[in-house]
């Protein structure tokens, strides 16, 4: 596989800086031209420089008070400017030192401001920036298109700095993110819940090395599904503007569960749900109602943690639920093993591909962490699903935020009820009656 090549621009006074972070780019395996080590007795300088911009992937401008006044950086600049933003071929990345003004050709364009206290910290997230650039292609998400040059300014961004975009439609971006997500699916046999959120007003939540361990770390020791022991994230990445999760690949695609977390604050969570009783009438997919329940549980903690805690992304939250058939299936039932109402087992199948749940908008507060609130959205959502199938009530919720114990299996209740009380959730021992 190819490498990445940087050229960096830079001002004399500032070669300390471009030493270092030529240094940690050969160490990331990237190729640097910087000329020092480039440049040879009797080179035409204007000739040496040009074809090193020419030949690189990326230029690193340094911005300093030297470098602004600097005839050869603004000629470097320009240089990739005229024959790589316009042409396509060298990816301009400006890294700032010092308080300066960025000059006018950089104007649009993000900029990392240098950290000279922690200079591997901010060499670290050049190199993320880079390495995202490089590998990843551009994405576009409902009438957006993602800009060839992303985001990696390193300043963070507080609560109240989210800037709304009134040109955002959450319905089409969560449409956009689920069938972004199911075309990676293996669907061939299982069925699928899918949840995506979107925040009414976008996020900006800088992805570097940092934040990936972070993530990493918090979802360590969390399971996919809060009752289950038996899915956990086996790979966490980083892709286009996302973080990347998932259970397990096989041949036909991702198994087992998958998530993309996007830098606005919108998500998107599936969780493939195996047969419970095999099928019926050689095309009816039945599957167990608790899994469902669980995986908007799962899915709802994570997509609700990193919407408000990570990307900061204002609320109300959209909210789409789903479930999908598999491919060799053409109905959906409830595997429903207890009568919840006298002589009634709720059983109906539906013949749709895809059964929309609830659409709804939520506030920071009910999701993001579990919570009586945010069993009460988890009950909402439930219940818009199992409602498609001609069932009254999801029965293992309450409307006001409490576990209906009695409507789990015995494989499930001991790890819930253990999950319910570290969270301060209630346990209902209710059951429900005509």
């Amino acid at each position: 596989m190819s490498k990445p090549s940087v050229f960096i621009s830079y001002s004399r006074e500032d070669r300390d800086i471009a030493r270092a972070l030529a240094a940690a780019l050969e160490t990331a395996e990237m190729k640097v031209w910087i000329d020092e080590g480039e440049l040879l007795v009797g080179d035409s300088l204007i000739e040496r420089i040009a074809s090193g911009i020419q030949e690189a992937d990326f230029l690193v401008a340094l911005i300093s008070p030297n470098s602004i006044g600097s005839n050869w950086c603004r000629k470097e600049i320009s240089l990739a400017i005229s024959g790589g933003i316009d042409g396509g071929t060298v990816k301009v990345l400006p890294v700032r030192v010092g308080r300066v003004a960025m000059p006018p050709t950089l104007a649009d364009v993000f900029y990392l401001d240098f950290d000279e206290s922690d200079a591997d910290q901010s060499a670290g997230v050049l190199i993320n920036s880079i390495q995202r650039h490089f590998f990843s292609s551009i994405l576009s998400i409902g009438n957006e298109i993602l800009p060839d040059v992303l985001p990696i300014h390193a300043n963070p961004v507080s609560r109240n700095a989210v800037s709304a975009d009134a040109s955002r439609n959450p319905a089409e971006v969560a449409v956009q993110l689920e069938s972004g997500l199911l075309s990676k699916m293996d669907r061939t046999q299982e069925a699928a819940l899918i949840l995506s959120l979107v925040p009414s007003n976008s996020g900006r939540l800088l992805i570097d090395s940092q934040k990936l361990a972070e993530l990493r770390l918090d979802l360590s020791n969390r399971r996919v599904i809060p009752p289950s022991p038996y899915v956990d994230w086996l790979h966490i990445g980083v892709g286009s503007r996302r973080f990347l999760l998932d259970g397990g690949i096989g041949d036909g695609g991702m198994k087992f569960c998958a998530a993309e977390l996007l830098t606005d604050g919108s998500g998107v969570f599936a969780f493939m749900i195996r047969p419970s009783s095999g099928s019926v009438d050689g095309g009816t997919f039945i599957f167990n109602d608790e899994v469902v329940v669980a995986a908007v549980l799962g899915g709802l903690w994570l997509l609700g943690e990193h919407a408000s805690e990570r990307a900061v992304a204002s609320d109300p939250y959209y909210i789409r639920a789903s479930l999908v058939c598999p491919e060799d299936h053409q109905n959906l039932q409830p595997g429903l093993s207890r009568n919840y109402l006298t002589g009634n087992t709720w059983r109906g199948t539906r013949a749709l591909e895809l059964a929309v749940g609830l659409e709804e908008q939520v506030e920071r507060d009910s999701i993001f962490e579990p919570s009586a609130k945010f069993v009460a959205v988890a009950h909402r959502l439930t219940n818009e699903l199992f409602q498609s199938f001609g069932m009254s009530e999801c029965p293992q919720l309450d409307g006001s935020g409490r576990i209906r114990i009695k409507y789990w299996g015995a494989e499930w209740s001991g790890e819930l009820a253990a999950w319910a009380n570290k969270h301060g959730i209630e346990i209902s021992e209710e059951t429900i009656t005509n």
